[in-house]
């Protein structure tokens, strides 16, 4: 009898639809659960490290208890395998300020929002508020075209480059006239430069110090140009005063040496 069961199993053919609908159910069952518990964790780091701002929380560095939040990741980390590391705490507080972000969109979109799973949602955190549009296009193509997180995260790269802020900033501290334009002071702030890593941070302030060092020089050769400029009018003045005085003198003795010729006569 075993052997006859053994064959039947070994002749059973995949049920490829069943695996994958398995796959998603049990999927999404264990993305509520989980959801469930980041955000119940992210709301209580939220009043408890950041006094319950919201716009502090959007900033690592305006924790009002940081380095009490540093301590505890850091115990947690030391526990087990199996407890919440750096990223996951700070993916929870991201996800409970990404909830108050997305209800300003729109009662349609937070319900869009409301069906993707936990790591769809994370995928998001990283679109800054300043993109909102683009943030608002990918939950709605994420919904409607059923799209994995790689999808999602493909699709994230087309509407948003990875150094689309970096492209923004250079472009920004190449050009003076840019660097000093109204409307670039939120790309320039400290609050915004402080999310930005640090070796794009580098990239900038180099491109900066470059830019920095083509305007002094610019300004050396202006100044020479201007000293040697300086000497041209110095000489045309002067030559200008002897040509004046020429045409008196000139003036003077045409008159005399007329007065000359009629007494001759």
């Amino acid at each position: 009898m075993t052997e006859e069961i053994n064959a039947l199993v070994a002749k059973e053919a995949v049920d490829h639809d069943l695996v994958e609908r398995s796959y998603n159910e049990i999927f999404k069952i264990f993305s509520r659960h989980v959801e469930e518990a980041i955000i119940e964790v992210g709301q209580y780091l939220l009043d408890n490290f950041y006094g319950g701002d919201i716009e502090r929380a959007r900033y690592k560095k305006k924790c009002l208890k940081r380095e009490s939040l540093n301590q505890l990741i850091n115990r947690l980390d030391n526990r087990s395998s199996y407890s919440p590391s750096k990223s996951w705490i700070y993916q929870a507080i991201g996800l409970v300020v990404q909830n108050e972000d997305i209800k300003k969109l729109g009662e349609d979109v937070f319900q869009m929002y409301g069906n993707l799973l936990v790591s769809h949602k994370v995928c998001l955190i990283s679109i800054k508020s300043e993109y909102a549009e683009v943030k608002k296009k990918l939950i709605k193509e994420t919904v409607e075209k059923k799209l994995t997180v790689q999808q999602l995260k493909e699709r994230k790269k087309e509407l948003i480059p990875k150094n689309i802020w970096t492209a923004g900033l250079l472009s920004v501290v190449e050009d003076p006239k840019l660097l000093i334009q109204e409307g670039n002071e939120k790309i320039l702030s400290l609050s915004f430069l402080k999310d930005v890593p640090i070796e794009n941070l580098e990239k900038v302030k180099n491109k900066s110090a470059n830019t920095c060092k083509k305007l002094k020089e610019a300004i050396n050769k202006f100044t020479n140009d201007v000293k040697l400029h300086e000497q041209y009018i110095e000489h045309y003045q002067k030559l200008m005063e002897d040509l004046e005085t020429a045409i008196k003198e000139n003036t003077s003795g045409d008159k005399v040496k007329k007065t000359k010729n009629k007494k001759n006569r």
